[in-house]
């Protein structure tokens, strides 16, 4: 899934003349990061981000974020073991969440054109609560607690692009 998101994004629509996309992805360094054994100076993160942008069907800046947790799948196989499919937890967050834990801003624009936050163009910015619209069942399917504001994704038609 985690591959799969740009493509997704792209293939729903947002821009079928011209395939532009921006991709950024990196990790959210944390202090209680696992330390890897043969290195014991070097951390491991658990989690990583990716924003996505791009301009939608009618020429407008349109930008998503995800997460990718491996916190738990770390805790019970370890670092170097080979985790089983689908084992990872992948949400899509708000711009304004990376952001938050990464220390990064993500802006659009400059030269000729004002620079304006992507957090701006997140559909996730405008719902009064994204997580709203997982009902509490599927939340407590997902088999853990959902961070307020994360959209626990489990397939791709679970990414929220509608304003």
């Amino acid at each position: 899934m985690w591959q799969g998101l740009e493509a997704y994004v792209l293939e729903s629509g947002l821009r079928k003349s011209n395939l532009d996309v921006q991709v950024f992805t990196g990790p959210i360094f944390e202090e209680d990061d696992p330390v890897y054994k043969p290195f014991p100076k070097i951390q491991y993160p658990v989690r990583f981000w990716k924003v996505i942008a791009t301009v939608n069907a009618e020429q407008e800046l349109f930008a998503t974020a995800y997460m990718l947790d491996q916190s738990e799948v770390i805790a019970q196989f370890g670092i170097e073991a080979t985790a089983p499919f689908g084992a990872y937890k992948t949400f899509q967050v708000k711009i304004a969440e990376v952001e938050r834990l990464t220390g990064l801003q993500f802006t659009s624009g400059g030269g000729a054109d004002p620079v304006q936050p992507l957090s701006a163009c997140d559909p996730l910015k405008k719902k009064k609560s994204s997580t709203a619209r997982l009902s509490i069942a599927a939340q407590e399917s997902a088999g853990f607690d959902v961070p307020e504001g994360y959209v626990v994704l489990n397939e791709l038609d679970d990414v929220y692009l509608d304003e």
